[in-house]
Order: structure tokens, then sequence, then C-alpha cells
């Protein structure tokens, strides 16, 4: 995917903030009765590129690219599904490509022909599900929905990732399909610096996220400024925030409303005074020609935000938060050794 420069737009008082695999074949009408061929399919991890570079931080983390389980759906010409293999790997690749880690699935079976072949890594449907999903169209329009009834919140090792390509496949030769993927979540950081005089000490409490889109389509469309349907979003707090010294990490599927984050404080001056003072950021990207090429989360995105946290005697503490700013940069991806 292109790669993409991201900023944060001000709101409120703050400023916007991948062993063995195990394979099976799934019987059903029509996939797999007419198949006269079959090809292994390479999943590569550079193409996960979760985010758009920035200073420190040219690609995804390890768990970001780990694939729990995938679907391989092929399709013919006329969008009818003549072929499905679900696979399952608990995170563990068993193939390189390009020196890399990948994950590989063999002996799929299917028609021979111009197809269309669309990978889901990570799937919140079951594979039954998946298998039903028998026509193109269907199985482009699925939807992905975490909460409580059919997901665990989403977390760095189970995001969900999407591909697809298309090929000619013939008898003669077995063929292997290289495949990228697609993080279907975008990630933001948050992350504040301190000027702090003496004798005080800066505690970052428990932070609430509000506003979490959980719910997207798994094929969305390559992103245009002058076009771009969301769709409708249902909202909650099902991301794990996972907080770290002055930095606060979360990932939410695609939204064009505004995030916000509940950043509790605990400032302490000599041990004598303690108090716990609540910021309110809002975060939303907005469009800025040269600067920022989104307007709302956009999926596969990285989205860094800064800010400046100054206190003084008087327990007057101010927070201003500003982007920090970077630019597009060839990714590099290290090998896995």
């Amino acid at each position: 995917m292109k790669l993409k420069n991201i900023v944060g737009l001000i709101s409120a008082i703050g400023l916007m903030l991948v062993s063995c695999s195990k394979e099976s074949m799934v019987d059903g009408p029509d996939v797999t009765a007419k198949s006269d061929t079959s090809f292994d399919i390479t999943l590569v991890s550079e193409g996960v590129e979760t985010k758009a570079p920035a200073p420190g931080y040219t690609y995804a983390t390890a768990d970001e690219i780990k694939i729990q389980t995938c679907a391989i759906a092929i399709f013919d010409a006329s969008g009818k599904m003549v072929g499905f293999k679900y696979s399952t790997f608990n995170g563990v690749s068993n193939d390189t490509y390009d020196s890399k880690e990948a994950y590989k699935v063999t002996d799929i079976e299917t028609r021979s022909g111009d197809v269309k072949v669309l990978v889901v890594a990570n799937p919140v449907l079951s594979e039954a599900e998946l298998k039903a999903l028998n026509t193109y169209s269907t199985f482009k329009a699925q939807s992905v929905k975490h909460d409580n009834a059919n997901a665990a919140p989403l977390t760095a090792s189970n995001l969900i990732k999407f591909g697809e390509v298309t090929e000619t496949l013939g008898t003669a030769v077995k063929q292997t399909i290289v495949v990228p993927l697609t993080q279907v979540a975008a990630r933001v950081d948050v992350t504040y610096n301190v000027t702090i005089g003496s004798g005080w000490t800066t505690e970052l409490e428990n932070n609430t996220v509000n506003g979490i889109n959980i719910q997207s389509k798994i094929f969305l469309p390559e992103y245009d400024i002058n076009g771009y349907n969301f769709g409708t979003s249902t909202l909650g707090n099902k991301s794990n925030v996972v907080i770290s010294e002055n930095k606060i990490s979360f990932y939410t599927y695609e939204k064009n409303e505004a995030v916000t984050i509940m950043v509790p404080v605990k400032l302490s001056y000599n041990s004598l005074y303690v108090e716990s003072k609540i910021y309110q950021l809002s975060l939303l990207p907005t469009y800025v020609k040269d600067k920022c090429s989104t307007n709302g989360f956009v999926h596969g995105h990285y989205y860094e935000v800064t800010g400046n946290l100054s206190i003084d005697r008087a327990f007057d503490c101010k927070i201003k938060w500003e982007v920090k700013s970077f630019k597009s940069a060839t990714v590099t991806i290290p090998a896995f050794e």
C-alpha cells in the first residue's frame, strides 16, 4: 500500500492527538468437485505496512504481523467460489520470503483459468461462516465486529489483515502465489514530554479511550481523499490500551469521528503534595496538502501524536499538544533471525 504522512487535528484542549500450520478443506457443493489444479500461497509480511514511516518506527512490530488463522477463497470470472481453504498458524510462521518471515499454505485445490484470490488473516468469522460466503461479492462485502459476543478486543497479535490478487492458473506446473497483506486497523500512539521543576514527579495512570470503532468492512477500497465511504460505525472501548512511560497506544477501525482520550496524570511534589488531574484529548486527523493525506482514521495507517507537559511550583499544570512532523521515508524491513 502507499505510504502516507499523517498529522492530527486540534480539538478541545489538546491537539488531536505473525511451525507448522494446521490446514483443512471445507467440504461443500461446487467448491472442489470440479477442481483440476492446485497451487501454493505465500502470505508476505512485507505487505503488512501498519504504519506510514515515522522517525524511529519504520515497520510493524513482531506481534502486529502475526497470523493466527487465515481463510483463502478463490473465485472464477463469474464470481463463483471455486476453491476454499482455512489454515491455522497460531502466530508461528512456516516459511520465509526474501529472507523475511512469511506464512505458507499448500495444495489449495481449485479450477484453472483466470481467478481472483481473496485472503483474510485473523478473521472473526468462523471457517463455516466464511465458506458460506460463496460468491465474490458476498465475500468482499463481509464485515468484522469486535464485541463481547464474537471477538476479543483489538490487540497487536490478532489484527485482521486482507489481500487480493488476480491470477491465471494452469494445470501443467504447480504455481506459488505471493499475496501481500494490509492491516484493517489503524494504530495511534500518543506520547508526552514532561518539563518539570525540581522535586516534581509525574505518573501516567489508567486511561480511557472513547469512540474506538469496533466494526469494519474487511476489503476496504483504496483511500480517496475526494470520497471514502466509512459506513456506519459501532463505537465502544474495544481496544487494549497499552500504557508505558509517558505513552499511550491503541487500535481502531476506520472512522471519521473524533476519538477522545481521558488522561489521568498523578502529580506530586517532594512526596508531600499529591494530586491527580484528568486531561481530555480529542483526536481526529484532517487533510492538509503535502502534510496529511487522510481525513479521519484510515485502515493500515500509523498516527503519532506528541505533547508537552509543563508543571511549576504553583501546581499550575498545562498541557499543549502538537503534531510531531515527519516526512515520507523508504520502509526498511529487518530480517527475522
